[in-house]
């Protein structure tokens, strides 16, 4: 039995630890190093997303000698002097393209590039000239027969960020082939949520290819419990993997909580691996806190009426779409659906949102005019009320 535990409960995995979407990270990395197209990578908080495209950046830095993988948090952007954070963004993945590729060509090889990164340095912050010779950068890779890997993180903030249509509009230019450059971006929204609303050009979302990343299916569980038997000698079946699943569904975050600490015990030598139990004595917080940030998120974007109209009814509301998007985001597990009944992204998380009594104005509202009605209906046949 090993004695270490490469189940992690953190923002980042790695190696070992990172376990299961097998088949979505060969899609990736097939259509991202091996096609060279764009993607946009849509997923819930601690699903995964960022894990997959810095393995996907640690492969292409060992194995890929034509590309220069650059990762930015977006989150993590700081004003650089008087500049927007916008062109503070474009100067750091300038500065970064620039230093990596004379690490790789000889100064004589360069010329041309360094030629256009110079007018760039000289450019006028936000300025035609300062964007045109942005661009001009990987036209200029693709004679040295390199192409940029760039990893937009945490793409959210590019709401905030992007302050004009002509932001989004740099990068949906820099989409093209003629440019030699691929572009991803991680984030919990669908692009079109985020880029601001543009009527006059073509839709900035319409250009990168969305994969969503949903949580694990019953491959990627299989492969957890096969790792989890084979290194520690430890079989998860039966109701005790019933109540796992209860808490976790989806979710590969609350599914590494749960391995994490059974490794944890087995190493001191213990075997008692009641799921409910290691809730309630080690991972409550873990898996209280993973629930409240999905429903407040539910609550900023707008969503929350609508999946507890999917959930619970009144679903008069609720349109296929909403659906459809709810899925798509991760909220909803499809897998658990059975005819009009759904399930959210655990037995947990359903229970918890059926449980919370601060529900947003518009539910209350629809619960006010159930009972309203309900009342009428009695007082006109008072026999109904018999029957409850």
């Amino acid at each position: 039995m090993r004695e270490d535990n490469i189940f992690k409960v953190g923002p980042v995995v790695d190696g070992e630890s990172l376990i299961g979407y097998n088949d979505v990270y060969k899609k990736i990395r097939r259509d991202t190093l091996s096609n060279n197209g764009n993607l946009s990578l849509v997923g819930l908080h601690r699903m995964g997303k960022t894990s997959l495209i810095k393995k996907l950046h640690s492969e292409a830095k060992k194995t890929c000698a034509d590309i220069i993988p650059i990762f930015v948090n977006l989150q993590e952007l700081v004003p650089d002097g008087n500049n927007s954070l916008f062109d503070s963004l474009l100067t750091y993945i300038a500065d970064e393209v620039n230093a990596r590729l004379l690490r790789l060509k000889d100064a004589e090889q360069c010329s041309e590039f360094c030629y256009v990164y110079e007018k760039f340095k000289k450019a006028a912050y936000g300025g035609m000239n300062f964007r045109s010779a942005f661009k001009n950068l990987f036209e200029e890779l693709k004679p040295l027969n390199l192409r940029v890997l760039l990893s937009l993180d945490e793409f959210d903030a590019a709401e905030n960020i992007f302050k004009t249509n002509a932001d989004f509009e740099l990068f949906r230019i820099l989409a093209d082939s003629d440019y030699a450059i691929t572009l991803i971006f991680i984030s919990r929204r669908r692009l079109y949520m985020i880029e601001h609303k543009n009527e006059n050009n073509s839709t900035f979302h319409s250009t990168f290819p969305e994969t969503p990343l949903t949580g694990f299916d019953n491959d990627d569980i299989n492969l957890l419990l096969d790792i989890l038997k084979q290194n520690y000698d430890i079989s998860l079946e039966g109701d005790k993997l019933e109540r796992v699943k209860y808490y976790a569904g989806c979710s590969p975050y609350i599914y590494s909580a749960f391995c994490h600490e059974m490794v944890e015990e087995k190493i001191k030598g213990r075997n008692n691996f009641d799921p409910d139990e290691i809730y309630k004595k080690n991972i409550t917080s873990i898996v209280t806190d993973y629930a409240e940030v999905l429903y407040q998120r539910l609550k900023t974007d707008g969503h929350l009426s609508k999946i507890l109209g999917i959930l619970f009814g009144p679903s008069f509301n609720v349109t296929r779409s909403d659906l459809d998007l709810l899925a798509f985001l991760g909220y909803l597990n499809v897998d658990c659906n059975d005819g009009d009944y759904y399930q959210a992204l655990s037995g947990y998380f359903t229970d918890f949102l059926r449980n919370q009594n601060y529900l947003d104005d518009s539910w209350k509202n629809l619960i006010a005019v159930e009972k309203l009605m309900k009342s009428l209906l009695i007082e006109v046949f008072p026999a109904l009320n018999d029957e409850d």
